[in-house]
């Protein structure tokens, strides 16, 4: 499996309208922790396979938004035929296959003021968005929101002194997406408020998303094209994926061994 660094230069390039400043990250006072704790809540917990091709999603606010509306459009598309006709958008790679997963890319475009902010803040504090969840992850495990079942395996993992909880699907073939209320997981926040989520309690309500009926000859997650760098805080992609699958749009900068 090839991985490269994806460093956040990557994603200066945002969409230019009328809800995202491309200069935000260079004019935007930094967010104190206790903002971004609250920036994070809603995809915290998400499989790292996921946050990570989220993270990368969220800089790209006005396509997602545009791949809510294609895909509504397209409705009677499915499998194969579906990340197909995704792939000839010009969208990013990592908005192109959030249509596998349609239910995610719904509660992205349906708050894009938070969808924005989050892939601006990623651009701006990359190591501080990755603490923030890290953060989240800890009070969540201690809470007894957090632990590993049938849907998700939850680990502990130590990279270079940097210790780290992990969140990987438990089955390499599918991915469960959980919903939940921040207020539910962590409490009241100690400073503002957490993004508007529609949702009670915790639970793994989303439909499934069988990745193998998505992609031929699907070898599980670990060949996915995004993932988690805990140690340096980074988001990495897999080259290999995008080749396979016809990807063109992704970043393919030096490689990453490790």
């Amino acid at each position: 499996m090839c991985l490269s660094i994806l460093p956040i230069a990557l994603f200066s390039q945002l969409p230019q309208d009328s809800t995202v400043d491309p200069n935000v990250q260079d004019s935007a006072p930094l967010l104190s922790p206790e903002q971004l704790d609250n920036l994070v809540a809603p995809v915290a917990l998400y499989p790292d396979p996921l946050l990570s091709q989220v993270l990368s999603a969220s800089t790209y606010p006005l396509e997602i938004v545009e791949a809510q509306q294609w895909l509504s459009q397209n409705g009677n598309l499915r499998g194969e035929q579906l990340t197909a006709a995704a792939q000839q958008q010009n969208w990013d790679a990592s908005v192109q296959a959030l249509v596998t997963v349609p239910d995610v890319l719904r509660v992205l475009s349906s708050n894009i003021r938070w969808t924005t902010d989050l892939g601006n803040a990623f651009l701006a504090q990359q190591d501080d968005v990755m603490n923030a969840v890290q953060r989240m992850r800890a009070r969540a495990q201690a809470n007894g929101r957090l632990s590993s079942n049938s849907q998700q395996v939850v680990t502990s993992q130590l990279d270079a002194g940097y210790t780290a909880i992990a969140i990987e699907p438990a089955d390499p073939m599918v991915m469960y997406v959980p919903v939940y209320d921040p207020y539910y997981v962590w409490g009241a926040p100690s400073w503002g408020y957490y993004p508007s989520v529609y949702a009670f309690g915790i639970s793994f309500g989303y439909r499934p998303c069988y990745v193998g009926s998505y992609y031929h000859g699907w070898g599980g997650w670990r060949d996915w094209g995004w993932g988690l760098g805990w140690s340096n805080r980074s988001v990495f992609v897999n080259t290999g994926f995008f080749s396979r699958y016809g990807y063109r749009n992704h970043y393919s900068g030096p490689r990453y061994s490790g």
